[in-house]
């Protein structure tokens, strides 16, 4: 499953799918991801994100719907790879997907962190979303671009790499099986 809201990226992420004959293993779907379904207005950024947009009140942009992913999806029991990268709003979307992430099977989970640090306290909890990962056998990696590599780290220091502006290196977090990381 795919959720895009950008129509620009929607677009390339149709082609793309259809170029790769894999329309019978991805469902796409045209909305972004909140803690609640209904609209969101996305307007032009200044920032160099790939789609170009980010939420606005303001007049003018694109309403786009919204949908929580626990109203969208069922959990499911075959392995599934989970990526958050939606410019600030993985806190909404999360909350919006408690049930699918508590009862499917995943297998590797990935997230930007970088714009949504405020929410770092609540993922980071005794109940949080990191801590049940760990529970699961994923360990947390910070993953680099340039050098390619991961990071491993502390799941019980959370706080100290997610929360903390003083760790800007710590942009994207990637959870992996333990056992195959080690």
């Amino acid at each position: 499953y795919a959720f895009e809201a950008a129509p620009q990226n929607l677009l390339l992420l149709d082609e793309s799918v259809r170029l790769n004959s894999l329309e019978s293993r991805i469902t796409i779907y045209a909305a972004a991801l909140g803690a609640q379904t209904g609209f969101v207005r996305l307007g032009p950024t200044l920032h160099a994100n790939q789609g170009g947009l980010h939420h606005t009140e303001r007049p003018g942009g694109v309403q786009i719907p919204r949908v929580a992913l626990d109203s969208a999806l069922l959990p499911i029991a075959r392995p599934a790879f989970v990526k958050v990268d939606i410019e600030g709003s993985e806190c909404a979307a999360l909350r919006g997907a408690r049930t699918f992430l508590r009862d499917s099977n995943i297998v590797g989970f990935s997230i930007e962190i970088d714009q949504s640090r405020a929410c770092c306290a609540e993922w980071c909890g005794r109940e949080g979303l990191f801590q049940h990962l760990g529970r699961r056998g994923l360990c947390p990696f910070a993953t680099t671009e340039r050098p390619p590599r991961l990071d491993r780290l502390d799941v019980a220091r959370c706080a100290d790499w997610c929360a903390s502006a003083r760790a800007p290196a710590v942009h994207d977090v990637a959870f992996v099986r333990c056992d195959a990381a080690a």
